[in-house]
């Protein structure tokens, strides 16, 4: 992904802030678990837009895994990073308002962009660990 990612100050302070939220929910099984339902009923709502919003599922399984404690291998910052892209993701403030066709969700794919840019090598040794354990193998993209 990378380098050529261009992301406005704006947004980058939006996913910055929400890395607050995404502290207290790593910090209470309960309230993750109900966030992540929302998540991925806010994913069922997006239309097919490609691969850009691809890697969504193989982030939440590793948000899950680290707040159950069945894979702790991670330093602590890449649930927060990922969970604050999640928070952006299905907030209604967004800069680009989702009710807007296609270019709404722009603003969206790039937060998530920018999450999966700082966490894809503690992603990446996820999943080699559920494929070690035998867990079900879920498809890196990007």
């Amino acid at each position: 992904m990378g380098e050529s990612l261009i992301v406005s100050k704006e947004l980058e302070e939006k996913y910055e802030s929400g890395k607050k939220a995404a502290e207290k929910l790593i910090n209470d099984p309960d309230k993750m678990e109900i966030f992540l339902q929302r998540v991925e009923q806010k994913l069922d709502e997006i239309p097919v837009i490609g691969e850009q919003l691809s890697m969504l599922p193989v982030m939440i399984s590793f948000v899950k895994s680290y707040v159950k404690n069945d894979y702790r291998e991670a330093p602590v910052t890449a649930p927060i990073s990922i969970v604050a892209a999640l928070i952006y993701l299905i907030s209604p403030k967004d800069l680009i308002s989702d009710k807007l066709p296609v270019i709404g969700l722009l603003d969206d794919i790039a937060v998530v962009l920018l999450a999966w840019k700082y966490v894809i090598k503690d992603v990446e040794k996820y999943q080699a660990w559920r494929k070690a354990e035998g867990l079900e193998r879920v498809e890196l993209k990007g």
